[in-house]
């Protein structure tokens, strides 16, 4: 049945279907000969990092650059296409760098690029990736692992097959999310591991600063009063935010999620109709982490619409943060930060306003960040030995 399921992933990605609906002729090429099978496989063995979409792709970042550091071939794939612009700038450092692969081409990826371990980002497992590399005997391990339903159907459908599960090293950031996948999956090897998103936000907070975030810098300062970064703004985030806001001095940093030009109006029409002179829009990507270090306190948006976004960046930056209340406790990170008394989730608006009279919130200590990073040395350490 497995087989099958990867049979039938695979027709729906073939040339002719991918037309069909539509798809962006980045994901055409990944699927086709102008992908993958035209990179150059290396001599010698590859270490593969697989992740769904830019926010993945962003926790297994600091494990890509330092295998590299370490003299390792490193290749990294993803299946959305919202990563490649975080793929681009992984190109210098891998042997490949870019979309994955259809499901019944992973055995032969594998082989071409010699692959001796497979990591992979929280949830995502694909049935013909872990096939293969069950197949070619490759160890995979799953970093910020956590108990999903991709997990769940993909043990389901190897049971169903009269297959064995394969081999898996799970590395949970939450000591009851251990207890859940030892629990579910008895046979395979867990372990408590950190987020490697601290280490990825500490680096970047701490790397050289973007030119362009220099003329950001300049509009900030110009604004009035304490400064808010909003940030993956949505319009539905808006309207819960800004008639509290308007209550209290200051100003607003609104980095919108989606940046196509019919949004921006939307959201340049209400904010202008609501507090004129006291915003500016972000129209660029790439530089929302940077941006929350700009800020005195931080709402992350989504959590009125389609659900929050990271709070690690601006928990990472030292100031107060709040979020609605959308898929808040789906993230492990969120009920951490709120043990830690650094994130405050608001339910609606009168909590919001409650929130802005007071805008506490701790802040991360020197010690933690330090623990934080001792913890992904180790989960370093763990990954390079599984072979």
């Amino acid at each position: 049945m497995i087989r099958f399921l990867v049979s039938t992933l695979n027709f729906l990605q073939t040339r002719a279907w991918i037309r069909y609906f539509g798809v962006r002729e980045s994901r055409r090429i990944a699927f086709q000969d102008k992908g993958w099978k035209n990179s150059e496989g290396r001599p010698g063995p590859t270490t593969w990092f697989h992740a769904s979409s830019l926010g993945e792709l962003e926790m297994l970042i600091p494990l890509i650059e330092d295998f590299h550091s370490r003299g390792l071939y490193v290749g990294v794939s993803a299946f959305s296409d919202s990563a490649l612009s975080g793929l681009k700038k992984m190109s210098g450092i891998c042997v490949y760098s870019g979309l994955s692969p259809s499901e019944s081409d992973w055995a032969a990826l594998f082989e071409q690029f010699k692959v001796e371990r497979v990591v992979l980002s929280k949830y995502d497992a694909w049935p013909g990736l872990v096939l293969a590399a069950s197949d070619l005997g490759i160890p995979m391990m799953m970093v910020n692992a956590e108990l999903r339903s991709s997990i769940r159907v993909l043990h389901s459908l190897f049971r169903l097959s009269f297959c064995r599960f394969p081999d898996f090293y799970f590395f949970a950031n939450q000591e009851s999310m251990v207890h859940e996948l030892q629990e579910f999956l008895p046979e395979a090897k867990v372990k408590r591991g950190v987020d490697p998103r601290f280490e990825r936000v500490a680096r970047r907070l701490r790397s050289e600063r973007n030119p362009r975030l220099q003329e950001w810098s300049k509009k900030i300062s110009e604004l009035e009063g304490e400064v808010g970064i909003v940030g993956s703004a949505w319009l539905e985030d808006l309207w819960v935010l800004v008639p509290g806001f308007k209550r209290f001095p200051g100003s607003l940093v609104v980095v919108p999620h989606d940046l196509t030009a019919p949004n921006l109006k939307r959201i340049h029409d209400y904010l202008e109709n609501e507090i004129p002179g006291r915003y500016i829009v972000v129209n660029e990507m790439g530089l929302l982490t940077e941006l929350y270090a700009e800020g005195d306190w931080a709402w992350v948006g989504g959590g009125f619409g389609k659900g929050i976004h990271s709070t690690l960046e601006p928990a990472l930056s030292g100031i107060p943060v709040a979020s609605g209340p959308k898929n808040f406790e789906r993230f492990s990170e969120t009920r951490e930060l709120v043990d830690l008394g650094v994130l405050t989730c608001c339910h609606d608006r009168l909590e919001l306003e409650s929130w802005l009279a007071r805008r506490n919130g701790d802040v991360l200590t020197e010690v933690f960040l330090e623990q934080k990073h001792k913890q992904y040395q180790a989960l370093l350490e763990d990954c390079l030995v599984i072979r």
